[in-house]
């Protein structure tokens, strides 16, 4: 998922995103982790995760985003619940 993918698809959701409003971003499986740094959902201190297959998104969870790292390994581990 590209960053044009991503806003399109937040965009169809409700949650308007321009490219500036978030730093990083991951997908794995059907879950999308964010860190929004701007805008109307700025969050700076934590990364969100949404579960995607849904016409309308919510967050599931956040995560401190000092230790967080944007790699599937680390996704897969805050998806599953092994790390909280």
């Amino acid at each position: 998922m590209t960053k044009a993918d991503l806003i399109q698809y937040f965009g169809n959701r409700g949650i308007y995103l321009d490219k500036k409003d978030f730093k990083e971003f991951g997908v794995v499986g059907n879950y999308i982790f964010i860190h929004l740094i701007n805008g109307d959902y700025e969050n700076k201190g934590w990364v969100e995760m949404y579960e995607k297959g849904y016409s309308t998104l919510e967050c599931d969870r956040e995560f401190d985003y000092k230790p967080f790292k944007f790699t599937k390994t680390y996704m897969r581990k805050c998806v599953t619940g092994e790390i909280k």
